[in-house]
């Protein structure tokens, strides 16, 4: 385990067994934990939020919608560990997985907002250099916006993570970042569909 207190690297090796579980080696529960089976082809990347029950999942390579799995075993990660199914995305016998988790912190921040198709402020105590946005109910594409490609005075453009898509500027798919958080400008369903949730990791 590699860990800051606020983020943390770990490797470990899997066993198909369910209930088994990791340190994650932060000074809290993580909100945010990305895994990825290092050994077998063909796996996705599990994504663990804090605004998704642990009965489901969401993929970061591809665009579905959460949907119940067996990845996190039904359980909520820890102040000491995160608890794995025997799922193999997150647990495989002969596999070695690498694991990457986040806390909350004044310099990081996980959640979710409501869609409204109507721009709406998210307000997170801190200046966003980084905002990873994705629908949780729809198969909409992940989205990244950042500060080295846009100024924060410009409603910039974004990256889809899952693709091999290049940057693009869609006006109904618009965020910007500001010295509090991020607006959302767009009312596009990719970010802001009415009766859709959007779950956010955000990082100063």
């Amino acid at each position: 385990v590699r860990s800051n207190g606020d983020f943390s690297i770990v490797k470990y090796a899997g066993n198909s067994t369910a209930g088994s579980s990791f340190g994650h080696g932060l000074s809290q529960a993580p909100s945010f934990v990305i895994i990825k089976n290092l050994t077998a082809s063909g796996m996705d990347w599990p994504v663990y939020h804090t605004s998704i029950p642990p009965t489901q999942v969401i993929l970061l390579s591809v665009d579905i919608a959460a949907a119940n799995n067996t990845n996190w075993n039904s359980t909520a990660p820890t102040e000491s560990v995160v608890t794995i199914g025997p799922n193999p995305n997150t647990n495989q016998t002969d596999s070695d997985f690498i694991a990457y988790c986040w806390a909350d912190s004044p310099t990081q921040s996980f959640g979710s907002y409501a869609g409204e198709s109507a721009e709406q402020i998210i307000t997170l105590g801190f200046a966003p250099a980084f905002v990873l946005i994705k629908c949780a109910t729809s198969g909409e594409q992940w989205y990244i916006y950042d500060t080295a490609r846009q100024p924060t005075s410009i409603k910039g453009p974004y990256l889809n993570p899952n693709t091999s898509a290049a940057e693009d500027t869609i006006t109904s798919r618009k965020v910007e970042l500001n010295d509090s958080g991020f607006t959302v400008v767009g009312t596009d369903g990719a970010v802001n569909g009415e009766n859709h949730t959007y779950i956010y990791a955000a990082f100063a």
